[in-house]
This record gives structure tokens, sequence and C-alpha cells, in this order.
């Protein structure tokens, strides 16, 4: 491929307004979800890794019986298959699953049927197979968070322990978190949070700083790396949440969706400690995935859709598929499944999970934005380009983006308004 003299590849990426699936040119038999291959197992409540080759790591989660599964396999995006690889040292389900600037998988915590675990583990690419970290987490931990920092450190952070161990705050979820350093292949000391957290999420900003949210409560706390300590937001969030999802779309804005028991969006912006009600989704149990286009893909048992955060109106923000406007959208509906942003590749990868009638699945599916690309790759800077079609709906926009053939960022262009 030539590289452009703008340094970018035009790509004409075609977002409707409230549903990111516009159909341009000859585009209207392609559908958005794509039935993409089988995992080797049935599960849910596993964990999926996008691997620095493109490939994903499925580790652990529950069988068709309810048992807590150590299975792990890998998924080649290229051939649609998916291949088992040695188990993992233990059984696990509601682990993290981490991957490092080297390449690993870091592996921790979780639960089977002897407890919560304190073991971890280390899954090397290049060999397939795990490998027992010496040393052991400080506590153990499940539906806990592991966030990798620009120093290339862990934090994890919170989570469910065993009844035998007891937090300071002496309940069953911890308000403790510690530090995984891979080189030393050690866990630090234990760093305490301001608030006792299980189930909650941890989105990393620019500045390595960790903003942690909800988790059995409605508070916000943030991480700073440089200091390795804790602080509490003033602001809280209107309701507790636990199970829910955060979108960082800057250093800025910061969005949590869903979770228990909660089925609200609400925008956090952290410079201004300011929290914001955005919009009402069709149910409280979400996982939510950032699209290129800057939308957000949710998935839950009772619906799946789009939400757009920057639309003016907040009764279309969120706009829940049907099968007219993305054929097979209801196998997204699903709970317990994951959703991986394949590298350099944009597609969202989704795969397990329980359907209705609370069955682990062994289906992986696609799902991707509607993307035209040109058939020239050279164009010259404000050379134009024609556009001739319609959006999936003919009184919404359409957003060009543009790809840098290098870094393989996607820029915000311009709008070509409806008509």
């Amino acid at each position: 491929m030539k590289k452009p003299l703008s340094g970018r590849l035009v790509a004409l990426f075609a977002a409707a307004a409230t549903l990111a699936m516009a159909t341009l040119i000859d585009a209207s038999s392609s559908s958005q979800v794509e039935q993409f291959g089988q995992m080797a197992v049935h599960r849910s409540a596993h964990k999926a890794t996008a691997l620095s080759d493109g490939r994903v790591l499925i580790t652990g989660g529950r069988n068709t019986a309810g048992i807590v599964i150590a299975d792990a396999e890998i998924f080649n995006p290229n051939t649609g298959e998916s291949s088992a690889v040695a188990p993992m040292g233990t059984a696990r389900v509601d682990h993290t699953a981490t991957l490092l600037k080297d390449g690993r998988v870091l592996i921790t915590g979780g639960s089977n049927a002897t407890g919560t675990l304190n073991s971890a583990e280390m899954f090397d690419p290049s060999t397939g197979t795990f490998s027992a970290v010496s040393g052991r987490l400080n506590m153990a931990r499940a539906r806990h968070t592991a966030t990798l920092l620009s120093s290339g450190k862990v934090l994890i952070a919170g989570g469910d322990v065993t009844p035998t161990l007891v937090d300071p705050n002496g309940t069953d979820v911890t308000g403790t978190a510690e530090m995984f350093d891979p080189t030393a292949r050690a866990f630090g000391d234990l760093i305490l949070l301001q608030r006792s957290r299980s189930d909650h999420t941890a989105t990393l900003f620019s500045n390595d700083t960790v903003w942690l949210v909800g988790g059995g409560n409605n508070t916000i706390e943030s991480f700073s790396a440089s200091a390795e300590a804790f602080t509490l937001s003033d602001t809280t969030m209107t309701a507790m949440r636990s199970g829910h999802d955060a979108i960082a779309l800057s250093d800025t804005r910061l969005l949590f969706l869903g979770g228990d028991p909660d089925h609200t969006i609400d925008e956090f912006n952290p410079s201004a400690d300011v929290l914001t009600l955005k919009a009402t989704m069709g149910s409280a149990q979400s996982s939510a995935t950032l699209l290129a286009n800057g939308k957000i893909l949710v998935l839950s048992p009772n619906v799946a859709g789009v939400y757009s955060p920057d639309a003016t109106d907040q009764a279309t923000t969120f706009s829940a598929f049907d099968e007219t406007s993305v054929p097979d959208s209801t196998t997204l509906k699903r709970s317990g499944q994951t959703a991986t942003e394949l590298l350099g590749d944009k597609t969202i990868l989704i795969a397990g999970g329980e359907n209705a009638q609370h069955q682990p699945s062994l289906q992986i599916a696609a799902f991707n934005p509607a993307r035209i690309w040109t058939d020239k790759d050279d164009y010259m800077p404000d050379e134009p380009v024609f556009l001739f079609g319609s959006g999936w709906k003919p009184t919404e926009n359409v957003y060009l983006y543009a790809v840098d053939s290098e870094t393989e960022q996607w820029t915000y262009e311009s709008t070509v308004a409806a008509d």
C-alpha cells in the first residue's frame, strides 16, 4: 500500500446520529452483526484479552453445568477458528486478565469451588502456556479490577474476599489495593482505598490517574500513580452501581453506564467534579464498548444498542437495535459475555455469555459499524472526496473519519449534513 502524502488514509465512516450503522453506496447487503465462529468450550463470566498479535485469549468462566473451569483457548479472527491451549493452573471465574507491555497476560484472583483466590499466573503467547506467579496477592480477590499503568505495573483494587479474610471496614468486600511489578513478578504492600468496592470499574486517564467508580456504593475516587494513594471525590452518583461499565471519552469526560440497580448513563467531569445524567437505557446490567466513531456499543440480556454521547436530545441518545435496522442483533442480547476490540481493526468481538435460558454459549459474533473505504490511498491534502448514497435513516447525518496509516488512530474530519 502506498503511503498517502498527508500521512493518512481516507476512510468514510458512516454513522447515523442515533445509530452507528448507516449504509453508504453498495453496502446494503452487509450485516453489522456477523456470526464469526465458535469457542472450543461453552462459557460465561469468562475473560477475553486481545493479544499483541491480534488474536484473542479466552480464559476461565462457567460451563453449561455451572462449573468453574480452567480451560483456555485462543481465537484467531483471521481464520474464525478457536483453538484450545494448555489450561490455567487454577479454575477461575470473576478473575482479571491484563495484557502487559511485553505481550504476556497477567491472570489474578477470581473464585472457584474452593473459595476466593489469592493466586496469580502468567500466559506467554509465544509458548501458549500458563505459569504460576510465585508471589501471591496480599488478599484473595474476585470481581476486582486490574489496571495497567504507564510504568508497566498493574494496579489491583477492591473485590470480594473470602469469609476468613476481613477487610478494615469489616465486610466481605475489601477496601484495599496492591501493585504488581511484572519485572519482579511480585505484589507490593497493601494500599487503602477510601471506600470498599467490588464489581466496580477502574478507568485509566492519560495523566496516569485511575478513577474507581461504584461497586456496591455511589462514590467515586481517584488513584495517583505517582503518589500511590487514593482520593475520594466530593461528587456522588444518584444511585449505587455495581456490574456497570465506564468509558473515558477524554480526560474530562467519563461515562458510567448501567449497573445494578441503575439503568442510567451519567457523565462525570473530573476537572469540574460535576456529574450529569445523560440518558436512560432499557436494562441495568450492561456492558459497554467504545466504537471507532466515538459511539458506544451497549449489550445486556434485554437490550442491545448504541449510545451517542454527543447527541443533544436526551430522548434519542440511546437507540436500541432491532432486526430491521441490524439483522441478527438479537444474538447480542446476553449476560456474562465479553466484548473485545480487535487491535488495529476496530471490530468488536462478542464471545460467550448466557442466553435468556441462562445457558452459556459457544458463539462468537462480530459487530462493526458500517464503514466504506475509498479504493485510493494517495489523496492529496484538500483533494475533494465525493459521496453518493444514503444513510440508515435519510434524515440523519454521516460522519467522516480519517485513519493514520502509521498509528492507526482515527480522527474526526467532518459531517455530511442530512437533507
